[in-house]
């Protein structure tokens, strides 16, 4: 599936490479850039994984300058007739962006600003969702008693060795959180019941959860109604510090100063002046310019982190940067 550096500039050469004659053996299967798989298990439990492109689900300009501005609006319908019609025991949305997210600093299972993708898995009774997009391991608990596995710890840097959380479930519906090189395994055991396992980078199993199939619960058991990213940041008071969140929509406007920011990932300040933004091509200098402001600084973050935290100080002037993480601007 596609994520936000897929469409640096463009992900679709990576749809066209699926049939292309250097594709020796056909190891490299992508029909496209959203799309279904079907399967079914020896014992007759059948599975439709939705596959989808979080980015241009969320109507990001990246995406917008390729496709046009109606590329959002079918995927949401796509998504929509496909999860109605899928008469399978277990339907699995996979996507790059998490719908749901758990923070050191936040402490608390929210959700993200993902272009209503958690009302629309709630209406269709998906009981789980694959994400990525931050390099940690991690199973939380949706709105709908959905299960959330995050999966983005394969390119994580600097940690020997995979930590967990201790004693995760203090925090209420999450259920594991891991930093550290590593990935996730689910195995789906039957019509009522998977297993989440997560696993360090060689192999060893270090988390397991039991995952209940939704469809098959009273709705007295799945109500859960979380708040957003954006709601539980903006409602500290000034004395807590402040805790970062995630933008999502492409059409969501980001205020600094009075002035509309443009092509913000996630807001890592109060005053939202100081973002992630999705324009690594450019210099900071240069991104703040476009909405008139002045630069004030500029910096890579560490690792995909979650938290906005910043890693080399790449200044005002620094253009593009090849590297897996996102740029950091401070504007004013």
């Amino acid at each position: 599936m596609t994520g936000n550096h897929d469409w640096e500039p463009d992900a679709r050469p990576e749809v066209e490479f699926t049939n292309h004659s250097s594709n020796e053996g056909g190891h490299w299967n992508m029909p496209d850039l959203y799309y279904k798989k079907s399967f079914k298990t020896g014992s007759g439990t059948s599975i439709d994984f939705m596959v989808i492109d979080s980015y241009q689900y969320m109507g990001k300009s990246a995406v917008v300058k390729q496709l046009g501005s109606r590329a959002q609006g079918k995927h949401k319908e796509w998504l929509d007739k496909e999860l109605g019609r899928s008469s399978a025991d277990w339907k699995v949305v996979l996507g790059h962006h998490p719908p749901y997210v758990w923070t050191r600093r936040r402490k608390s299972v929210a959700k993200s600003s993902h272009s209503g993708i958690q009302d629309l898995v709630k209406k269709h009774n998906v009981p789980l969702y694959g994400c990525a997009h931050f390099h940690h391991l991690g199973i939380m608990i949706g709105d709908g008693g959905m299960r959330t596995f995050l999966s983005g710890a394969g390119s994580t840097k600097g940690k020997k060795k995979t930590e967990c959380l201790d004693n995760p479930r203090k925090y209420k519906n999450n259920l594991a959180y891991c930093d550290g090189l590593g990935f996730a395994r689910v195995k789906f055991c039957d019509k009522s019941e998977a297993e989440i396992s997560l696993y360090d980078k060689d192999g060893k199993r270090i988390h397991t959860e039991k995952s209940p199939n939704t469809n098959r619960m009273s709705m007295s058991d799945l109500e859960v109604g979380l708040p957003s990213e954006e709601n539980i940041s903006m409602s500290l008071p000034p004395s807590v510090p402040f805790v970062p969140y995630s933008v999502g929509d492409g059409n969501r406007k980001i205020l600094c100063k009075g002035v509309e920011l443009v092509e913000v990932d996630r807001v890592c300040a109060r005053d939202h002046c100081t973002v992630q933004t999705d324009r690594n091509d450019d210099p900071c200098e240069e991104y703040c310019a476009i909405s008139g402001l002045a630069c004030l600084g500029g910096w890579m973050q560490t690792d995909e982190a979650d938290e906005c935290d910043l890693s080399v100080n790449i200044g005002c002037q620094q253009g593009k940067i090849h590297s897996v993480h996102n740029k950091i601007c401070q504007c004013g």
